[in-house]
């Protein structure tokens, strides 16, 4: 079934953290219908599920899954500047 959503992240990856349930999760899932590829990570395995449902609905290769602690990232993130990404931190510490 054809997507009605805009395109608009088509060709853009985004990296999300706290992605395995609310906000997060429904971020993923609604970028994946407007042609996003991603780097999901959270603390909880059940991420894994969440980049599983992307691939069944919108092809393989979409998801890059990262199951630990992303504050490590997070802090590091700042210094890739030039980077064709977008970064929603959506995790409770």
């Amino acid at each position: 079934m054809q997507s009605t959503r805009s395109r608009r992240f088509e060709g853009k990856s985004l990296i999300i953290t706290g992605a395995a349930q609310a906000v997060g999760k429904q971020v993923v899932l609604d970028a994946a219908e407007e042609g996003a590829r991603f780097l999901v990570a959270d603390r909880s395995p059940i991420v894994e599920e969440v980049a599983a449902a992307v691939e069944a609905a919108h092809g393989p290769d979409r998801a890059i899954v990262m199951v630990e602690d992303t504050r490590p990232m997070l802090e590091t993130s700042g210094s890739c500047s030039g980077l064709k990404t977008l970064s929603v931190r959506s995790m409770s510490l």
